[in-house]
């Protein structure tokens, strides 16, 4: 199973969802060191916040602009980490 991953921002005083950007796979590699993941979460299933030094590397590699003055910017993925290691199991067997 392939996650999908977003970059997905939100409005700093309403909290609501204010943009979403699709992260490559290929990206993905270069954005994990970046995000406190731990060796649980592989796939990078869980939502990490981006700091200022994330943030400036996936402009680096996106043609984007992300507004650190007025969003909060995640890492989030598309499926759960249930959806995931259902998957998984389905392969194994």
């Amino acid at each position: 199973m392939t996650v999908r991953h977003k970059i997905r921002g939100y409005d700093r005083r309403t909290d609501e969802l204010v943009e979403e950007h699709d992260l490559p796979a290929a990206c993905l590699d270069r954005i994990r060191p970046l995000v406190s993941a731990g060796r649980d979460d592989p796939d990078l299933v869980a939502v990490y916040p981006l700091d200022a030094a994330a943030i400036q590397a996936i402009v680096a590699l996106l043609p984007v602009r992300l507004d650190l003055d007025r969003y909060d910017f995640f890492l989030d993925a598309d499926a759960s980490w249930e959806t995931i290691r259902a998957a998984k199991a389905k392969v194994a067997v």
